[in-house]
């Protein structure tokens, strides 16, 4: 994550894109190829276990091997190896430094808080017990800690703007004309900290959540720190 978003000279000068000054591409090409060996070699001993007859497993990479393998009309395969591993790498990359920057934020925020935090604590010792592991069928028996969960990514999500998006015609919003080709960038971020939405924004106060229906899944625009 730290190679591929790296400041680049090139994005704010594209005369230089060609030159990759800063040597950008060069490391995130490396980090990128290890990653690659590394998904190459668990598709091929996927593969090699089908092969033989093993049991499957069926979880997302299964699934995956299954798209792109012909089926008995020979009909071509859905996914090639190089589909493959990019789909993977996705995954990969949406999925690892999201989850752990986000775990980080909401232990740094409880730490800031002790009052959420003994909340917390106590919510669990009440429904879960001590020892045990939550489920995720439990998780909605929780809804202390689903609010601070829903506090840290309105504080911090997982990043600051979201994917850009590409104009297909000139189009006019809120005022503003974007041209056709334009990219527009959301700054999710200070959505999060608006005062027109939210009610001192800059305090973390999970509280608000517990009387307020508002879901991160896309469908409420004051919190979409994935997008809708």
């Amino acid at each position: 994550m730290e190679a591929a978003g790296c400041p680049n000279l090139s994005d704010f000068f594209p005369a230089f894109a060609g030159a990759d000054l800063q040597g950008c591409r060069r490391r995130a090409a490396k980090v990128f190829a290890r990653l690659h060996r590394v998904f190459d070699a668990e598709i091929y001993q996927r593969q090699h276990g089908r092969e033989a007859g093993e049991p499957g497993r069926n979880d997302s990479l299964d699934l995956l091997l299954d798209a792109g393998e012909s089926d008995n009309n020979g009909t071509a395969a859905m996914l090639d190896h190089g589909t493959l591993r990019t789909m993977l790498t996705d995954i990969f990359s949406a999925g690892s430094d999201t989850s752990s920057s986000t775990v980080e934020w909401v232990m740094t925020e409880l730490l800031r808080n002790p009052e959420s935090m003994t909340k917390v604590c106590n919510e669990l010792a009440a429904v879960i017990g001590s020892g045990r592991i939550v489920e995720e069928s439990e998780i909605g028996r929780l809804p202390y800690l689903q609010a601070v969960i829903k506090e840290t990514f309105r504080l911090h999500p997982p990043a600051p703007l979201l994917l850009p998006r590409q104009a297909e015609m000139a189009t006019k919003r809120m005022g503003y004309t974007i041209p056709k080709g334009g990219r527009v960038l959301i700054n999710v971020w200070a959505m999060g900290r608006d005062a027109n939405a939210w009610s001192e924004p800059e305090k973390f106060m999970p509280g608000r959540f517990l009387t307020r229906e508002v879901d991160f899944k896309g469908g409420d625009f004051e919190l979409i720190p994935f997008g809708v």
